[in-house]
């Protein structure tokens, strides 16, 4: 166990002082008026710093030189290096790119989460694609229209890290979507052209 005392620590009801912050196997434990009297762990005394939550990233595509599409150790690379500068928890993002360079992303994010390879928390992989608008793909590249034997294949092998976007301004989006009820995947319909009505 570790603990860190301050005279500012950002709790659920805001800042509290003369409080210390447990933590065991980096996750908070507890947030507690003193030092426990049994405690004989790491101690750290930062009495004039504040302490606040880890941050939460759900929109990033990489990290340090190190993108999400690269491989299992670029993933590493990020997640550690967004680590150190404050953030707990990533969602890793990736662009529009093809059904398979989807799925290597979604395997690689899949072993590192398995793994345990980097301290953070890894929350899954977001797919920006590669169904996405022609309309409005932004920077990205508008890719293929939704394939139901590819979206099914990422679906039965990554579909409990997945969070899919879909923004075809076609038809053809219900059918993909109509499908995300099977599998395990989170289908987020953004607020353009998409269609749930199928």
């Amino acid at each position: 166990m570790i603990v860190f005392k301050s005279d500012r620590i950002w709790g659920p009801r805001g800042f509290v002082s003369g409080y210390v912050v447990a933590m065991e196997q980096y996750k908070i434990t507890g947030i507690t008026p003193v030092k426990p009297s049994w405690f004989s762990g790491e101690y750290y005394d930062f009495t004039d710093k504040m302490i606040i939550p880890g941050f939460v990233d759900v929109h990033t595509h990489g990290a340090g030189g190190h993108p999400f599409s690269g491989t299992a150790g670029d993933v590493v690379q990020a997640c550690d290096f967004l680590l150190a500068r404050g953030t707990t928890t990533v969602l890793p993002t990736v662009s529009t790119y093809s059904a398979e360079t989807a799925r290597r992303a979604a395997g690689n994010v899949a072993e590192v989460m398995r793994s345990g390879r980097t301290k953070g928390r890894v929350a899954g992989i977001h797919l920006e694609g590669p169904y996405i608008s022609r309309s409005r793909c932004g920077a990205g590249k508008a890719a293929e229209p939704p394939d139901r034997a590819e979206y099914e294949k990422l679906a039965e092998e990554y579909g409990s890290v997945l969070t899919c976007v879909f923004e075809r301004d076609d038809e053809q989006v219900g059918n993909a979507l109509s499908y995300r009820v099977y599998a395990y995947v989170q289908a987020k319909q953004n607020d353009s052209d998409a269609n749930l009505a199928a």
